[in-house]
C-alpha cells in the first residue's frame, strides 16, 4: 500500500512476496528520508566508487564488446546493501563485475524515516563502454 500526493508516492510503501504476504516497507523518496540530505551525498559517493573500481572483462575489452547491466538493490536499516538482484545484462562477465563494485561500497547511512529504520530501492544500471 502506497500513499499519493501530486500522483507521486508520499513516504513508505509495502512490498508483497509473490504469495501476496507482506514482505518489507520500503521508502521510495531519498528525500523523505530524515537523514536525506547525507544519503543525497553518498549517492554522489557511490557513484564515483563505481566508476573509479570498475574493471572492464578482459575478454570482453579484447573483443570489443559493450553493454549495460541493469542491476536493483536495497540499502536496509542497517547500511548494508540487500537483495542484490541483475534485472538484465548482456553478459554474465558484466553482471558478475557489476555486483561486485556495488557490493563492495560500504559507506551507505542507516536510513531512517521518522526515526524508524527503513530499506530503501535503488535501480542502477552499469555501463560498459570502452573509450
Amino acid at each position: 500500500m502506497a500513499v499519493y500526493r501530486n500522483n507521486e508516492i508520499v513516504g513508505t510503501f509495502q512490498t508483497y512476496d509473490p504469495d501476496g504476504n507482506p514482505d518489507l516497507e520500503v521508502l521510495w523518496e531519498i528525500d523523505s528520508l530524515d537523514n536525506g540530505l547525507l544519503f543525497s551525498e553518498r549517492i554522489d559517493d557511490f557513484h564515483r566508487h563505481v566508476h573509479l573500481n570498475l574493471k572492464y572483462p578482459e575478454g570482453l575489452a579484447v573483443a570489443e564488446i559493450e553493454g549495460k547491466v541493469r542491476t536493483q538493490f536495497y540499502v536496509d536499516g542497517r547500511g548494508k546493501i540487500n537483495r542484490f538482484e541483475i534485472i538484465s545484462s548482456p553478459n554474465v562477465a558484466f553482471s558478475d563485475e557489476a555486483r561486485r563494485v556495488i557490493e563492495s561500497y560500504w559507506r551507505w547511512p542507516k536510513p531512517k524515516y521518522k526515526g524508524e529504520s527503513v530499506w530503501v530501492e535503488f535501480t542502477f544500471p552499469v555501463n560498459f563502454v570502452l573509450l
